[in-house]
C-alpha cells in the first residue's frame, strides 16, 4: 500500500468518515509486520499536524501500555482455552522508538487493541455475545404473563402474542413488544420480561412510557395502569423513557430504594452483585427513596448511589455515556477496575470469573457489544497488568 493511500485510510479514520471496510483495510496494515516502519513514519508525521491533536499523550496515563510496547522480552503468552482447544497468543516485543513513534502508538493501541475496534459512527445491528468467535449459546427473553404461562420472546412471530382484557401484547420486531388497548376497571394483572445473561429487549408499556431492559435483569409490570399512579419492580439494569401524566406519578422499585418521577428519561442499575444502586438522570427530574426514608431530588447528569441501610450519596457531572453505553450496543470503561469490568463483561458473555491477586490498573476501554469476548481479553492483557486464564465458560483472572 502506497503512503498516500495509508494516510488518507487514517484521516478518513481520525475523522470518523471511514467505511467498514476501509477500517478493516487499515486495521490489517497496522498489524501487518512488513508494514511496521511504514505505519510508524505516518503516524510520527500525523503527531506533528492538526488531525492528532485531540489524541494528546499523557505519559501518565499510557505508561503501562508503552512499558508492554517497549519490553526487550516477551510477556508471558495468554492461554484461551474453548471448546477442548487451548490457543496460545504470543505478545512480540518491540525495539525501542523515538518519543513521538511512542504517543502514536499509544494512540493506535487505544484504537485497535484497548477499544477493540469502536466504531462510534456506526449502528449495531443485531448485536449477540460471542466468546471466542462463535455465537454463544444462550437462553431467550422470556415474557411471563398473569395466569402464570411464559412466551419465549426471541422466537415468537411478530404479531400479537397474547391479549389481556383490552390489552394486546404485540411484537414489532425481534427484541421490541409493545402493550397496546384501553384498560378494564378490573384487579390488577401483572406480568414480567426477564433477560438471561446476553440478551437485552426493549418494551412499551400500556401508558406509552418506553424501557430498555438490560441482560440479567427482570421488570415486573401491570398490564393496566391505575389512573393515579403507576408503579413497576427493577432487578437488574433498564433505562426509562417515562410517558408524562401529571395525575399518575411512575414509580421504580428498585432493590434497596424506590425512584419516582412522573415524566423523565433516567437509567437504574440494581444488579445484586453491584454495591450500590445507581440511578443516572438524563432529562427532567426524579426523586430518589432509599429503604429508610432518605431521599434526594436528581437534576440532570447526577447519578444517586443507594447502599443496603440507606446510606446514598450524589454524584455530579457522570459519565453519561459510560452509564448509557449498553444500550447503544457498547461497553464503555474509564477509569474503571477490573472487578467492574468483568462484571459487565459476565453479565453479557454469561461466564463465571475468579480472582487471583488484585489487579489495581484502572482501565480505559470502548467496546462493541458484537466482539469476541476473547479479544476483548486479549486487548486487555495487552497493557501488561492483567492475564487471563479461560476454560469453557470460567475466567480467571490474574496480575
Amino acid at each position: 500500500m502506497d503512503q498516500q493511500k495509508l494516510q488518507y485510510l487514517f484521516k478518513r479514520y481520525f475523522d470518523k468518515t471511514c467505511t467498514e471496510s476501509e477500517w478493516q483495510e487499515l486495521f490489517a496494515v497496522m498489524n501487518d509486520a512488513d508494514k511496521k516502519e511504514e505505519v510508524q513514519e505516518l503516524l510520527s508525521t500525523m503527531m506533528q499536524h492538526e488531525g492528532a491533536r485531540e489524541f494528546e499523550y499523557n505519559e501518565t496515563k499510557w505508561q503501562p501500555v508503552l512499558n508492554s510496547i517497549l519490553a526487550e522480552h516477551k510477556q508471558a503468552p495468554l492461554s484461551v482455552e474453548s471448546e477442548g482447544e487451548t490457543n496460545v497468543v504470543e505478545m512480540q516485543p518491540r525495539r525501542k522508538m523515538q518519543w513521538r513513534w511512542i504517543a502514536a502508538a499509544s494512540i493506535i493501541l487505544l484504537f485497535a487493541s484497548i477499544t477493540a475496534l469502536k466504531f462510534p459512527f456506526w449502528k449495531s445491528k443485531g448485536v449477540q455475545p460471542t466468546l471466542a468467535g462463535k455465537v454463544m449459546k444462550q437462553e431467550h427473553a422470556i415474557l411471563t404473563l398473569a395466569d402464570g404461562s411464559q412466551i419465549v420472546l426471541d422466537s415468537a412471530e411478530n404479531g400479537q402474542l397474547s391479549q389481556q382484557g383490552n390489552i394486546k401484547v404485540i411484537k414489532l420486531s425481534p427484541g421490541q413488544i409493545v402493550y397496546s388497548g384501553k384498560a378494564e376497571k378490573t384487579n390488577t394483572q401483572y406480568n414480567t420480561i426477564t433477560t438471561p445473561k446476553g440478551v437485552q429487549y426493549q418494551l412499551t408499556l400500556p401508558d406509552g412510557t418506553m424501557v430498555w431492559i438490560n441482560a440479567a435483569s427482570s421488570l415486573k409490570f401491570p398490564v393496566s395502569f391505575d389512573d393515579n399512579k403507576r408503579e413497576v419492580t427493577l432487578t437488574g439494569e433498564a433505562y426509562f423513557e417515562v410517558a408524562n401524566n401529571k395525575a399518575a406519578s411512575f414509580t421504580v422499585h428498585a432493590k434497596n430504594n424506590d425512584v419516582q418521577v412522573l415524566g423523565t428519561h433516567f437509567n437504574v442499575m440494581a444488579y445484586d452483585d453491584e454495591e450500590a444502586t445507581s440511578t443516572t438522570l438524563l432529562e427532567g427530574k426524579v426523586k430518589v427513596v432509599a429503604g429508610n426514608g432518605n431521599s434526594v431530588l436528581l437534576k440532570p447528569n447526577q447519578q444517586a448511589q443507594c447502599k443496603e441501610g440507606g446510606n446514598m450519596k450524589v454524584k455530579n457531572d457522570v459519565d453519561v455515556e459510560e452509564v448509557m453505553a449498553w444500550k447503544n450496543n457498547f461497553f464503555i470503561f474509564h477509569d474503571a477496575d477490573i472487578e467492574t469490568i468483568m462484571r459487565q463483561l459476565s453479565r453479557w458473555y454469561n461466564i463465571n470469573v475468579t480472582y487471583k491477586g488484585k489487579v489495581k490498573y484502572p482501565f480505559q476501554a470502548e467496546i462493541p457489544r458484537n466482539q469476541a469476548m476473547d479479544s476483548i481479553l486479549k486487548a486487555l492483557a495487552l497493557t501488561g497488568n492483567v492475564h487471563f486464564e479461560v476454560k469453557g465458560n470460567d475466567v480467571t483472572v490474574t496480575r
